[in-house]
């Protein structure tokens, strides 16, 4: 059976650090470069465009969430279900679902 230097046998384990072993434990990390300069009008601008995304991106979703709600209530309500279990899915009183998302006659729009 071929014998193993004691040093080599250990160095895979984590607990020898590099000066024992004249090696790294673990490879070294990939170098990071300094990044460019960066003006603080450069990093304002950067900023508040990076804000402005995240404001219409939330708006966006926040548009599309209502229109699913409204369609979703109004597909429940011409299957059968009644306010008051409307209200229940949504967490508030039968009232509060029917004044939200009740259209009058005059708005609705004809199916044909």
């Amino acid at each position: 059976m071929p014998t193993v230097p004691p040093r080599a046998h250990r160095a895979h384990r984590t607990h020898i650090t590099a000066e024992q072993t004249g090696t790294y434990a673990y490879p070294p990390t990939t170098h990071v470069t300094q990044p460019p300069f960066v003006t603080p009008e450069k990093a304002q601008r950067t900023l508040l465009q990076t804000h402005t995304d995240a404001i219409r991106l939330a708006a966006w979703n926040l548009t599309n969430a209502d229109r699913d709600l409204r369609t979703t209530v109004t597909d429940a309500k011409r299957a059968g279900l009644s306010w008051d279990h409307i209200g229940n899915a949504l967490g508030v009183t039968r009232q509060a679902a029917h004044r939200r998302f009740h259209t009058p006659p005059s708005t609705r729009r004809r199916h044909r």
